[in-house]
């Protein structure tokens, strides 16, 4: 167990703060525990107060210099033992000694004193740090869980419903955080989102009143907007975290003025404007290649501004990201070319191996993430051999390169024995390094069980999904999504086995977490209730498969609204089952409705939709109604059918 102690110094003022951030600590070992590390909270509260004050504070100072981290925080109050534990920890960790890292941060709330004023005035100056602002608690424990590293690299902080979690846990809304509550597209997107939801209550009851096609259309258009403005805020409060993030990673660094005035931007939320600052970044990098290729050599006096210069173009990247100035592809291109230039910094003019190994890792994230596979492949095999020789061959670092490997061959080249490979070599080297009883084995196994399940080696699969699921039940407790998302993975397996009983257990204990989670209107729960209702139709019960569906549905609409590809799916599995029961209306009712939001979300010509539209012809004809079925034959062969075009030509009619 890795004990990570944190002294915290602040005046009595924000004493609030303080108790905030010793409950923090205590939600995040709940989770850290877990996976080998502790926090230790350290301070004025924790220690013997038996002493006088004076003496007391020599014993402070000696605390500060067993600690790993030292947070500072100020308010209105220029305290002489704050100071004085600021200046401990500074001289310490300009010897190279604990603590490691000093964090300071300055409520900025009211009018601050004059003494405050002159200290943050001259703070830079004396100490070579970039200080930390915040105007509430939930904006400081949010900083400071970025700063300590462990929630990102444990993948347990997210952003969802404009709420940032650690693996569950809320830290912060993000309407409580300047950088999304000021900012000018945040703000719009979630104004729009209400006035639709009044929209669409209004419709509803008009409907409900007159069931008028007029409404209807109204309704299903304003569903739909609604849909396309959630989905917005969702990527544009990822990006806008993502940015928040990048800039956690520059606190208490001393960094470029035009780096600091760009972070202050941001964290006002004027996302734009800080891009733009930083415009100046690229022009800045080619002087100092130039430099470079002209002495032939890295020179002592450029060294700094090509770090400086790399620094400022992967803040760019990020920021560009958020600024909904641009269009969405232009935004990523442009990030892409942030990224190219400093990779091309880094190889040129011979940064740290390590540096470069962070660098490559983040471009790696970037690219997988906007589905730029083959240079993903390339960035993650060209990490992995500098990892080998950074790290040596049996490490976390190289482990993880091997899974990020393993995933692009899986998932999207579908070279299942290479991906087996690395995989098995990430496997390996974890159980080494983390023992059996660790969330990232868990995480291994479970996609070893994906890559046999897509193979159809049925009893490989389950075998690494149960032990994926042994380490999880272990690590978390039988409420947690990977243990629901585990079990939902055997589920699949047991119905694709026909084991109908053992499918339906495990649905239902998937569906049990997901809904004691969120609550039963979320996706993951109607993914299990379709999955149950898939079980139900394969043993012929067909009321109960009803029941499944109509729920799953009910849930998508109002998650998803009318036009998603998931209601889709729903509406095509009611078709399937009210064609066995013989319901021939209700059947056609509900394979147009799946074609129809086909059709408005990929277009005619997409296998998805010709799939749908050949669903409608094939049960008119089953039904020996081939003029109900010519409509959609003749549209078929129009956007490339085979079944519908062979249909018509045996029955001698020309296709155009």
């Amino acid at each position: 167990m890795k004990t990570i102690k944190v002294f915290v110094a602040s005046s009595v003022e924000l004493s609030d703060e303080r108790k905030e951030i010793i409950v923090l600590f205590d939600h995040l070992n709940d989770i850290f525990e877990k996976r080998g590390f502790r926090l230790k909270y350290s301070g004025w509260e924790k220690l013997d107060a038996s002493m006088g004050r004076e003496r007391k504070q020599q014993e402070y100072n000696n605390e500060i210099k067993t600690c790993d981290i030292c947070l500072v925080l100020y308010w209105n109050k220029l305290g002489e033992y704050t100071n004085e534990e600021l200046e401990v920890a500074y001289n310490e960790l300009k010897k190279g000694n604990k603590p490691y890292k000093l964090y300071i941060y300055f409520k900025e709330v009211g009018e601050l004193s004059p003494e405050i004023v002159a200290f943050k005035t001259g703070f830079e100056k004396r100490y070579g740090h970039f200080y930390g602002k915040f105007k509430n608690v939930e904006a400081l424990l949010l900083s400071f869980s970025l700063q300590l590293g462990i929630c990102q690299n444990c993948g347990v902080i997210k952003v969802e419903n404009s709420m940032v979690t650690i693996d569950g846990y809320a830290v912060a809304s993000l309407d409580n955080l300047p950088f999304a509550a000021n900012n000018e597209r945040y703000k719009q997107l979630k104004e729009n989102i209400e006035d639709v939801k009044e929209d669409i209550a209004l419709y509803e009851e008009k409907y409900n009143e007159i069931a008028s096609e007029v409404f209807k259309r109204r309704l299903d258009k304003k569903r739909l907007e609604l849909r396309e403005l959630t989905e917005e805020l969702a990527k544009h409060e990822q990006c806008l975290f993502d940015t928040a993030v990048r800039m956690a990673q520059y606190a208490g660094e001393r960094v470029s003025l035009r780096m600091q005035k760009a972070i202050e931007l941001f964290e006002d939320g004027k996302v734009s404007e800080a891009n733009m600052l930083l415009e100046g970044s690229e022009r800045d990098a080619e002087a100092s290649l130039a430099e470079y290729r002209k002495a032939k050599c890295i020179l002592e006096a450029n060294r700094d501004n090509i770090v400086c210069s790399i620094d400022e173009l992967m803040l760019k990247a990020s920021v560009m990201l958020a600024d909904t100035s641009y269009e969405p592809d232009v935004r990523i291109e442009l990030a892409d070319s942030s990224f190219r230039k400093v990779v091309e910094l880094a190889c040129e003019c011979g940064i740290s191996k390590e540096k470069y190994s962070d660098i490559l890792k983040e471009y790696y994230l970037f690219l997988e993430k906007y589905a730029k596979y083959e240079k993903a492949m390339s960035v993650a095999k060209e990490c992995l051999e500098l990892d080998r020789q950074l790290f040596g061959i049996r490490s976390e670092e190289v482990a993880q390169d091997y899974n990020n490997i393993g995933i692009i061959y899986n998932h999207y080249q579908r070279n299942y024995p290479l991906a087996l490979e690395n995989y098995h070599n990430s496997l390996g080297i974890r159980l080494e390094v983390m023992g059996e009883h660790h969330p990232d084995v868990a995480k291994v196994y479970n996609n070893i069980g994906v890559v046999y399940y897509n193979q159809k080696e049925y009893s490989l699969a389950m075998e690494n999904y149960n032990r994926s699921l042994d380490i999880c039940l272990e690590v978390f407790g039988d409420s947690h999504p990977d243990v629901a998302s585990t079990y939902n993975n055997i589920g699949v397996v047991h119905f694709c086995k026909r084991d109908y009983d053992d499918a339906l257990r495990c649905y239902d204990m998937a569906y049990a977490i997901y809904s004691g989670i969120n609550g039963e209107c979320n996706p993951n729960a109607a993914m299990c209730l379709n999955n149950i209702g898939n079980v139900y139709l394969s043993q012929e019960k067909y009321h109960e498969a009803l029941e499944m569906y109509e729920k799953s549905l009910e849930i998508r609409l109002k998650v998803f609204g009318t036009r998603h590809r998931l209601v889709a799916t729903s509406y095509n599995n009611l078709a399937i089952v009210y064609g066995r029961i013989g319901d021939s209306s209700r059947t056609i009712e509900n394979y147009r409705c799946s074609y129809d939001i086909l059709v408005d979300i990929f277009g005619e010509h997409d296998l998805r939709t010709i799939g749908a539209l050949e669903n409608i012809v094939d049960y008119y004809l089953q039904s020996g109604d081939e003029e109900g079925a010519m409509e959609y034959i003749k549209r078929g062969a129009h956007v490339g059918s085979v079944m519908c075009t062979t249909y018509l030509r045996m029955k001698g009619v020309t296709v155009e």
